[in-house]
């Protein structure tokens, strides 16, 4: 979360940019260079022309401008898309998993905030 608490952030990442006792925290000498706040509304890590784009549109756009990221980031990682899968049909349809913020994030699994009430997701696979 940002530190107002009003835009929800993301970072991709391949594997081996995360901390080796929790597999959502970037490691501190990392920055990874494919962001996304919801505060950007419909600029997609920052991009211009993206708006009105389809999901496969956007996807294509990554792949065209992130290709040392996507490229360290093949392969198949099952435990962590099985991870993913299930924290999409927790959070379904309105809630954003947190990992970190201006605050602790403890406990056995992410906080997710949105919808009328509060859930919590495991913490996804160790890298």
């Amino acid at each position: 979360m940002a530190p107002s608490g009003a835009a929800w952030r993301c970072a991709i990442a391949p594997v081996t940019d995360f901390t080796p006792d929790h597999g959502a925290i970037l490691r501190e000498d990392v920055h990874s260079q494919a962001h996304y706040s919801t505060g950007e509304q419909r600029q997609y890590f920052g991009w211009n022309d993206v708006a009105y784009r389809t999901p496969s549109q956007l996807a294509d756009c990554f792949i065209e401008r992130f290709p040392d990221l996507v490229r360290s980031g093949r392969g198949s990682d099952w435990s962590y898309a099985g991870w993913y899968c299930e924290m999409l049909g927790r959070t379904y349809p309105d809630h954003l998993p947190v990992a970190f913020g201006n605050w602790e994030v403890t406990g056995d699994g992410l906080v997710c905030i949105g919808g009328a009430r509060e859930i919590r997701v495991p913490l996804p696979p160790l890298p």
